[in-house]
């Protein structure tokens, strides 16, 4: 999130905005709204990073993040940016249901409550599971797990050979639909997890490159997994619906 807004400490990116916001996207005002847009996502991710005003800051990148969606990436949801500026929004809706946690200043100044927010993380869990879904039935997409397991057939001589290929996206179908419906979620969001950890190495290493967006997305992908993993709900999923009819037997959040 701070990365994002770190444009507005060059004063070359005003022309840039000053032709997206105002010609194309026709906002009043392009070079303020550059500037409370970019300083929202950077200030905001400051303040988020140290848990101080977490709320408040939440709530300044959530519409921030909602007004981008609706306006310049409303017509590429899940091929373009859209799918994250809406990721962020969701993060950033978690932080205002729950606040900063443990170690935060707001924690230590105000000794905030927390509250779990089942809902928000529900919804998380269905746009999580979808973009797995997207990404593995799109063959016109190759993502950062695409391009890794292509690497690898190409690394142990299997150039012609597309099995690591069709694996990688068996992997995102069959982890997409387990979440979807919430069964084995621990399991689904671990494995996620853990290929996203090897994507971002094999990048930072230079053995590949996958692109300006795939390790944003890998990035993504990552902390939805972890959130999932450690907060997974209950609520509308199928270890709810099966289990909950059996007599004796207690359900948990994995």
């Amino acid at each position: 999130m701070m990365s994002n807004g770190t444009s507005i400490f060059d004063k070359s990116n005003e022309a840039f905005f000053l032709d997206w916001f105002g010609k194309q996207l026709h906002f009043p005002y392009p070079i303020l709204m550059f500037y409370l847009a970019k300083g929202s996502e950077f200030f905001g991710g400051l303040l988020l990073f140290f848990g101080f005003a977490t709320r408040i800051a939440g709530s300044f990148v959530a519409f921030t993040m909602i007004v981008a969606t609706l306006t310049a990436n409303r017509h590429h949801i899940y091929s373009g940016d859209g799918s994250i500026t809406i990721s962020f929004f969701l993060f950033a809706i978690i932080f205002i249901y729950m606040s900063a946690g443990k170690w935060s200043i707001d924690n230590r100044l105000f000794k905030l409550k927390q509250h779990f927010p089942e809902f928000p993380v529900m919804i998380i869990r269905f746009w999580f599971a979808s973009l797995l879904l997207y990404a593995g039935f799109n063959f016109a997409v190759h993502d950062g797990l695409n391009m890794i397991f292509s690497w690898l057939s190409g690394k142990i001589g299997l150039q012609s050979n597309n099995f690591l290929i069709y694996l990688g996206r068996g992997i995102e179908i069959i982890c997409g639909v387990l979440i979807l419906i919430g069964l084995f979620t621990r399991i689904a969001t671990g494995v996620i997890a853990a290929i996203m950890i090897i994507i971002k190495l094999i990048a930072d290493l230079g053995l590949l490159d996958i692109g300006n967006a795939n390790p944003a997305y890998a990035a993504i992908f990552f902390w939805f997994a972890v959130l999932l993993f450690f907060f997974a709900t209950r609520k509308w999923t199928a270890r709810e619906l099966v289990f909950s009819r059996m007599p004796g037997i207690k359900i948990n959040k994995a």
